[in-house]
């Protein structure tokens, strides 16, 4: 008798881990994101249904967004979006979180409007350089000035 009441014990314990699990899965909030492109930087923006806490930083070849509340979110849409600096996005196994797989080195700056929790994702300064100074110059054409 007691094995049984033992097993019933930590079957029950079990399905009460389940549910709680489950629970704060469903306490999840859904936020949708917004992401796009511009010349110089892309930017997501997380539009919660109410003002959050959060930190971002970049560790890596990750940007890693945390929350203070468990995230519900699709980020395949925002990752195409902003694929010239991202490849592959997902919510953290924390609930909490969201991870993208960066394409390339960025400057990191963040800041919150209202509710919405916005990323921008600058390239650095050396890799935004690097394009321009592969590029053959002349040598002495811009240093000495044109005389009348």
């Amino acid at each position: 008798m007691a094995r049984r009441g033992l097993r019933a014990w930590v079957w029950g314990g079990a399905a009460g881990v389940a549910l709680l699990v489950s629970g704060a899965a469903a306490l999840a909030a859904p936020v949708p994101v917004r992401a796009f492109t511009q010349q110089n930087y892309a930017r997501m923006v997380f539009d919660w249904p109410q003002k959050v806490e959060f930190t971002a930083k970049v560790e890596g070849e990750k940007l890693i967004v945390s929350f203070d509340q468990p995230i519900e979110t699709a980020l395949d849409r925002a990752v195409r979006s902003v694929n010239r600096f991202v490849a592959d996005g997902r919510v953290g196994a924390d609930g909490r979180s969201v991870e993208f797989d960066l394409r390339r080195p960025v400057t990191l700056k963040s800041f919150r409007s209202g509710n919405a929790v916005a990323i921008d994702l600058v390239p650095t300064t050396a890799e935004a350089a690097a394009p321009a100074s592969t590029s053959p110059q002349p040598a002495a054409a811009a240093s000495t000035p044109a005389r009348p």
